[in-house]
């Protein structure tokens, strides 16, 4: 029995539309912790990263007028390849964990659509 299952049970909700509503429920609230997670994790290496680099903390504002312009372009193209990354990180993580809940493919049932402008060309 899953936990999804279990919960269902305990909750009283025996309806299938009821028990859809609860996967979607937690597709959301999965993508929403890997995504904090996600955020969380790209800023520490983007750091780590940036201090093993230069040996300097990394820039709190990529705009700072005192900022080198190559620092600058340096730091936006580490932060843009940190982000990618971790997106794509975050999503398989979710995904196999929703996949391990509920025993559904998210991309088949519940997935959360990706934008149509989700690349940068």
């Amino acid at each position: 029995m899953s936990i999804l299952n279990a919960a269902s049970e305990i909750l009283g909700a025996h309806g299938e539309a009821e028990n859809e509503d609860h996967d979607a429920m937690l597709v959301r609230l999965v993508a929403a912790g890997a995504g904090i997670a996600a955020t969380w994790l790209a800023n520490a290496a983007i750091r780590h990263i940036w201090k093993h680099a230069t040996g300097t903390h990394a820039p709190k504002n990529a705009n700072d007028p005192a900022l080198a312009i190559g620092h600058a372009v340096a730091f936006a193209a580490l932060s843009g390849a940190v982000a990618v990354l971790a997106k794509r990180v975050a999503t398989h993580g979710a995904t196999s964990v929703l996949h391990a809940l509920t025993g559904h493919n998210a991309h088949e049932t519940h997935a959360v659509p990706a934008a149509a402008d989700d690349t940068f060309l």
